[in-house]
């Protein structure tokens, strides 16, 4: 007679324990699936600039503007409410008072440079002096036209109006901040 005992699992505990296994795997890979999916939809956001939109009507700051002057509380991309137009808006180079913004409408992007003629450092307005670089208008008038405009800033940073002269002809066009985006 043999002394070995018999160690062998029985049949239906090894079926149970292979699938055990199995299902323990399953809800693994789904864990991971769920995390990989929920990384990628947060990337998609913040690409997109969704994220920072949400955010911004929920009260969060993701991004802090700087809102002490009129200068800076500009930089920024800006919609016209009434003409659809954009303006993106670069940091001003605050030692010489120069910037730049790309103004994007029906007939294309245009480059304009503008110099800071005066402001009101700790209220709403703005005066400068813009000069066209590039586009339609500046093959018309010349790519050094200028033009006179006076910024209003709201000291919270999320409406403005700009008033244009040149010449005998003025408009006003009221504006919209939409994020930080510096170009198109």
């Amino acid at each position: 007679m043999d002394n070995h005992e018999d160690k062998s699992i029985p049949n239906g505990d090894i079926v149970d324990a292979v699938v055990n296994k199995v299902k323990t795997k399953q809800r693994t890979s789904w864990s991971v699936l769920a995390c990989l999916t929920a990384i990628l939809i947060v990337i998609i956001l913040n690409q997109t600039g969704a994220l920072r939109n949400i955010s911004t009507t929920r009260g969060i700051n993701v991004q802090k503007r700087d809102l002490s002057t009129p200068s800076s509380r500009l930089v920024g991309h800006w919609v016209a409410d009434f003409w659809g137009s954009e303006n993106y808006y670069r940091p001003i180079n605050v030692q010489i008072g120069v910037g730049t913004y790309v103004l994007v409408n029906s007939a294309g992007c245009e480059l304009v440079e503008f110099k800071i003629l005066s402001e009101d450092s700790t209220g709403t307005e703005l005066v400068v002096r813009e000069f066209l670089l590039s586009g339609s208008y500046a093959k018309i008038l010349g790519p050094r036209f200028s033009i006179d405009a006076k910024y209003h800033l709201a000291k919270d940073g999320k409406s403005m109006s700009k008033e244009i002269s040149c010449g005998q002809k003025h408009e006003l066009i009221v504006y919209s901040y939409v994020d930080d985006k510096t170009c198109p």
